[in-house]
Parts: structure tokens; C-alpha cells; sequence
């Protein structure tokens, strides 16, 4: 098939939906479609467009055999509420005109968020005559209600009416998770056409390897007992629990808190660790691609962390290569998370309070002075992803869905 693929994060994107976009591409690729990209330039996670990209509007490329087709976005140097709509906006509008004056495909994939490239997509739909497929990474209207990002009623009801109108018209609807499923389904939309497409890991890749490996020797932490977070540094994470379960065990010297990503947030949290004067954190930015094995498996313990207010319908992505590397988990989540319920059914990892450094800290020294719980639980989420998360086993459901249903 002739396949466009409309999102706003790609290759060279490191961490993020940037990441699955371009896998999902590639296999569709190997399959033998003919795969045609929709982007915007290269920006995430540092909110800073790449030097290459900069100053341009439309620009055509190819990446391993995928037409690449990219257009302006604004990037805010300062994020808030109204400047990530403008950004959003922007890219929706360029975006269209980008489509409109392409070849035509037979069915096309929308990556949301943003949102409003379900609209984009309907238009172009309405105008070529093909189906859409809209795919969910995050549910966009509960997140920024839920984080209080959008406070006015007339303006939530507005984008929940733009969301169930797109749900509606699109062909399929792809969700990550059988949360997030139950949650389009409690929309008003019927349950024939909302299917599972989760995010994946690729367990041949992303394995366990030794503690004492390359990553280690680079940045000299050879004799520490690696704490992890690796991932976007943004509001949703609330990452400023972990500078203060760091404040609460600055004592245990062996133990060092490892913050590796870039992000909204990260100047304010690097800023906030020189004041604490916290000598047990310290921020990396984010690391290659063929780096992330070694990285994963430095740690000794690798870290999720979530705000209280956020509550996922899926697994977050970075769980994925967390529990690839059969490293042990500690997640600060809501209890009501899917990662909470894969928590118990799989026991890979353990979950505490969200914004709770207590509870945290005792999970953490817990599992330092435990190396055989340690270990157990590494196996455990080992076994869970590979017989529920390989890249392999969901890509191939997906393409053998895209032949059947067209």
C-alpha cells in the first residue's frame, strides 16, 4: 500500500513518540510499503530546532528509503499553556498544505498528539477520498484538564467535542493501552473500531548486559550504585521528587542519582540541585541511540516518576526499556495506572505514591541493601516484555490489521 504518516516527532528525534514513529515506519517499510512522512523539524526534547533545520519552511528528504516531507513549527524558547498551542497550531497549519499538494496514498496514519491533526486529516480525507487511521499516544483534553493546564469550561467542552467529532470519522482508532481503549470506548465511540496498538521494545536490542560496561567507564561511575531516570525531563513528570528523596539519603555515599534527558524542565532542576547543593545527582544529556543497552543496564535501580494529577490509560515508554533490561523498577504512579496493574500481575516493579519522597526513599534503600529482590525483579519485567512488548509481535499484528482492513 501507499501509506502517509502524519506526526509531528521523527528521526532523528531520540527519545518519545519520535522514536515509534520511526520504527513503525521502518517496518512498514520492510514490509513493502511505500511509506511517505509528514513532519515537523527535528526539536524534541530540547525544545530547540536542529542547527541544520533552522530557518527553513518546507524541506523534502530521505531517510533509508522514506520520503520525508517537513514543515515549520514554532518552537517556544519558554514553554507554557499558550505558546504549546501556538507551536501545536503551527505545525497543523503547515502540515495541511504540505498534504494537499502531495501525491495521494490509500490510507493514511495520524500520530496524535497534537490533537488537531485529526482535523487535518479529516479534511484531507474528505478531499482525496481515503481512509484515516488516528493514532493515540496520549489522551491530549484529559492531560491538560488533568494537569490544569486548561481551566476554561467553555474551552474544554469545545476540545472534547473536536476529539469525539475526529474519533467519529476517522477509520480506525489505535490506542496504546487497554485503559486508554476503555477510555474512547466511555466517549460515545463504538468498540468495533478502537483497537490496541501499544508501544513496543525491541528485546534484541535492548537486553540485559553487565553492570560495569562501557557507559560506565565514560562518565566514571564505576564504583556507584546507579539510580536512574532516563527520559523527557517535562511538567507531566514532576521530577523534582527525585532531588528530594535525594535530599533525604545525601548521607549513603554510594548511591547516586543519575537524571539523564533533556526537556522543559531541566534548567530549573539542574539550578534547583546547585542550590540543594546535592552532590548525589547529576544530569547527562540524552545519549545515543546505540548507547541506551549499556545505559539501561548501568543502573541498578531505574526510576518512573509521575505527578500525582497524571493518571495513564497505557504504559509509559520508557517503562518499556526499563523492564527490557531486566533492571529492577521503582514507579511513583497512581495506583489507578496501567503500569500500576502490570506492576502487580507481572511483579516487575515497585509502585509508591506519587510526589511521596518518603515513600520513596524507603523503597529505594530497601532494594539497595536487597541485591536477590533486586534481581527478581529485573527477571520478571525480562520475561513480561518479551512476551508482551516485542516489537516484532505488535508491529506485525498492526501491518496484518492495515491489510485486512483495506
Amino acid at each position: 500500500m501507499k501509506i502517509a504518516v502524519l506526526g509531528i516527532n521523527f528521526h532523528p528525534e531520540l527519545i518519545g513518540i519520535g522514536v515509534y514513529n520511526t520504527e513503525m515506519c521502518e517496518y512498514l517499510r520492510d514490509a513493502g510499503h511505500k511509506v511517505t512522512v509528514f513532519t515537523g523539524f527535528p526539536y524534541y526534547p530540547q525544545w530547540r530546532i536542529e542547527k541544520k533545520y533552522r530557518n527553513k519552511f518546507f524541506l523534502t528528504e530521505n531517510y533509508q528509503g522514506i520520503k520525508v516531507h517537513r514543515s515549520y513549527l514554532y518552537v517556544p524558547h519558554r514553554i507554557s499553556s499558550k505558546s504549546r498551542v501556538l507551536h501545536e497550531f503551527s505545525f497543523i497549519i503547515s502540515s495541511f498544505f504540505n498534504l494537499l499538494f502531495s501525491k495521494k496514498p490509500e490510507v493514511m496514519i495520524v500520530i496524535s498528539p497534537p490533537l488537531g491533526l485529526g482535523l487535518v486529516a479529516y479534511i484531507i480525507s474528505q478531499i482525496r477520498k481515503i481512509p484515516f487511521i488516528f493514532h493515540i499516544q496520549d489522551l491530549q483534553p484529559d492531560a491538560a484538564v488533568k494537569l490544569g493546564m486548561i481551566k476554561k469550561k467553555k474551552l474544554i467542552r469545545l476540545l472534547y467535542r473536536i476529539e469525539k467529532f475526529i474519533y467519529k470519522r476517522a477509520y480506525l482508532v489505535s490506542v496504546i493501552g487497554s485503559g486508554m481503549q476503555e477510555r474512547v470506548i466511555s466517549k460515545g465511540i463504538e468498540k468495533e473500531k478502537v483497537i490496541l496498538f501499544p508501544n513496543w521494545v525491541d528485546t534484541d536490542f535492548i537486553k540485559p548486559l553487565p553492570r560495569q560496561n562501557k557507559f560506565k567507564e565514560r562518565f566514571k561511575l564505576d564504583d556507584k550504585f546507579i539510580v536512574l531516570y532516563a527520559g523527557n525531563i517535562g511538567v507531566k513528570q514532576g521530577l523534582e521528587t527525585i532531588l528530594s528523596t535525594a535530599s533525604l539519603i545525601s548521607d549513603i555515599k554510594g548511591i547516586l542519582f543519575l537524571i539523564v534527558g533533556d526537556g522543559a524542565r531541566k534548567e530549573f532542576l539542574v539550578k534547583e540541585a546547585r542550590r540543594l547543593n546535592l552532590i548525589n545527582v547529576r544530569f547527562l544529556p540524552p545519549q545515543p541511540k546505540e548507547s541506551l543497552p549499556e545505559m539501561l543496564s548501568a543502573a541498578d535501580i531505574s526510576l518512573v516518576i509521575q505527578r500525582v494529577r497524571v493518571t495513564d490509560f497505557a504504559l509509559p515508554s520508557k517503562t518499556l526499556g526499563i523492564l527490557a533490561s531486566g533492571r529492577a523498577m521503582v514507579a511513583s504512579a497512581s495506583c489507578e495506572s496501567e503500569l500500576s496493574e502490570v506492576a502487580k500481575e507481572a511483579n516487575c516493579a515497585i509502585v509508591v505514591e506519587s510526589e511521596n519522597p518518603d515513600q520513596l526513599k524507603d523503597t529505594i534503600l530497601e532494594l539497595y541493601n536487597s541485591k536477590e529482590r533486586r534481581e527478581s525483579l529485573g527477571r520478571n519485567g525480562r520475561k513480561y516484555a518479551c512476551m508482551h512488548l516485542s516489537k516484532d509481535k505488535i508491529l506485525s499484528g498492526f501491518e496484518k490489521s492495515l491489510r485486512e482492513r483495506n
